[in-house]
């Protein structure tokens, strides 16, 4: 058990130095090419490998859903190329260093987003109060957002 579990983090340290490296060397493609080129060229290149290992898994009597693989396949690699295309248009404007990581400016809108899709809130309710105090004040970090509407102390916290 404890050999699997020093794998498993070593797994990870990997993952995670391939991850940050992997800006780096975009953002050096970035130089010769543009983000379009290089996201179609990285995707052909995925749906090869990803299409190959796909046929040799299935073998001759594996039973036939290749439809059903192929549409999910396709919409799940058709989100990942938008994803990859705005992340390789934004390592254009800035630093490899800065391209992995959501900016100050953004994180508020990012956890502030499913309030806005939700249905409108009871009358008087707490609900009420955070989405007045956003639509009023925009976007808040949460501990600007517990002060602007008055949730300020121990016991209001559990409140919020």
């Amino acid at each position: 058990m404890n050999n699997q579990k020093t794998l498993g983090t070593l797994l990870l340290l990997l993952v995670a130095m391939i991850w940050g490296t992997a800006f780096v060397f975009q953002r050096m493609g970035m130089e010769s090419i543009g983000p379009f080129t290089f996201t179609a060229a990285r995707m052909s290149l995925a749906a090869i490998a990803v299409g190959l290992v796909s046929r040799l898994r299935r073998g001759k009597n594996a039973k036939s859903d290749t439809r059903e693989a192929l549409v999910g396949g396709l919409c799940c690699g058709l989100f990942l190329c938008v994803a990859s295309l705005f992340q390789q248009a934004g390592i254009v404007t800035t630093t490899a260093g800065k391209a992995g990581f959501i900016s100050k400016e953004w994180w508020p809108d990012l956890c502030n987003y499913r309030r806005a899709s939700r249905p409108a809130p009871a009358e008087g309710s707490i609900e009420e109060t955070i989405l007045l105090t956003l639509a009023e004040h925009g976007s808040l970090i949460t501990r600007e957002l517990r002060a602007a509407c008055g949730f300020d102390g121990p016991k209001m916290r559990s409140k919020f």
